[in-house]
């Protein structure tokens, strides 16, 4: 499979967009750089990029069925690439709290490891285990009927953002769910799926982020 440089340098930008976002801002200053608009959108495009090349890999493996697209081998392989140096950058997390003094229970480390680790932006470990699950079936929804499978996960999306409000669920539950990014997760499988056409949808593009920006606002 050849390797697209473009989205590893958009990869790149966003990189550096998640890094600058967690400086010590002030929300006055955060809205004064219109930062909503591009500096926390980094996530986003970084869930798309994720959809497009999950369902690229499936694409060049042939999976057209669940036995195909679940194969153990392939999804150990996939989780050990997120879980190696997650391990590894943890272990150096605590070791750098030890060292300061902080007291950290072994119960209380378990949870944070299971939470995805200490600091901002901790939540994308898990987030990404739960993609390597339900990617899948994203996947082969959009690959039997892009525009119906699409649309599908919009209604779910926008399903589930209503039920989360209804029973206020906490956002430190909230932050954890992989679902709240199905729309934009699917929107990445179907730039995949027309991809050829891409010139043709790019109105569809900016709406589906300028939309889905008003689910994400107060992640």
């Amino acid at each position: 499979m050849q390797r697209n440089y473009k989205i590893d340098r958009i990869k790149g930008i966003c990189i550096l967009f998640v890094v600058v976002t967690h400086f010590n801002w002030s929300d006055k200053q955060r809205d004064l750089l219109l930062f909503p608009f591009w500096i926390e959108m980094a996530v986003p495009v970084f869930m798309i990029i994720t959809g497009y090349v999950f369902s690229m890999s499936f694409d060049n493996k042939g999976c057209n069925t669940l036995k195909k697209i679940y194969d153990l081998k392939y999804t150990f392989r996939r989780l050990l690439r997120y879980l190696i140096p997650y391990f590894v950058i943890f272990s150096i997390e605590l070791f750098i709290y030890y060292s300061f003094s902080y007291k950290i229970s072994i119960p209380y480390s378990i949870m944070v490891f299971i939470t995805g680790g200490l600091g901002p932006g901790a939540y994308y470990v898990p987030i990404l285990i739960q993609i390597t699950f339900f990617m899948p079936l994203i996947y082969l929804l959009l690959q039997n009927n892009p525009l119906i499978g699409i649309f599908l996960c919009f209604a779910l999306n926008l399903l589930y953002e209503v039920v989360k409000t209804l029973i206020n669920m906490p956002d430190s539950i909230y932050r954890l769910c992989a679902f709240r990014y199905l729309f934009i997760l699917a929107f990445g499988a179907f730039l995949y799926f027309y991809k050829r056409d891409i010139k043709k949808h790019v109105i569809m593009i900016i709406g589906a982020i300028g939309g889905d920006f008003l689910s994400i606002r107060n992640i």
